[in-house]
């Protein structure tokens, strides 16, 4: 079961999909879009999957983000691929881990896979991922892997 949580970025209405796996938070194109195609800068930071694909970054974008009663100026990444991923460092500072989830449910929406989505568990792709950092001239990946960022132990530098 999916769940997803309707926030506010820069004012506008936006709904991300709770991923406590993953160690950044992460918007389509389209979303940034749709929030009015704020600034967002070039960024050398790169995400592998742990299939080794890496995420399709367009940049970093700084913005305002409400839900409830919390506001904070926090960082994104934007991304050519169709995700809209709230993870942990957004989650932290929405205070999110310090609320039963179950006293969230005016705010998350849940959502099963359908059963024609053509997908089966078993192929399911692992979807954990890990922080690189570039030791050549930074640069943007070419390739996005369709996987989403999510923690692995090598991210944890810092923590």
């Amino acid at each position: 079961m999916r769940k997803y949580l309707d926030l506010q970025m820069n004012g506008h209405d936006a709904r991300l999909q709770l991923d406590t796996a993953s160690d950044i938070t992460v918007i389509s194109e389209k979303l940034w879009n749709y929030i009015g195609r704020p600034p967002i800068r070039y960024t050398s930071q790169t995400f592998l999957s742990a299939c080794g694909g890496r995420l399709k970054l367009i940049g970093e974008l700084k913005c305002s983000v409400s839900f409830r009663n919390t506001k904070f100026t926090g960082i994104c990444y934007v991304t050519k691929s169709d995700l809209n991923l709230l993870g942990l460092d957004w989650f932290d500072r929405l205070h999110l881990a310090d609320v039963p989830l179950n006293s969230l449910c005016n705010a998350v929406k849940k959502h099963k896979m359908p059963d024609n989505s053509g997908r089966s568990r078993s192929r399911k792709p692992n979807t954990q991922t890990k922080r690189q950092t570039s030791t050549t001239s930074p640069k943007v990946p070419d390739k996005p892997p369709g996987k989403h960022p999510t923690n692995h132990p090598s991210s944890q530098k810092g923590r």
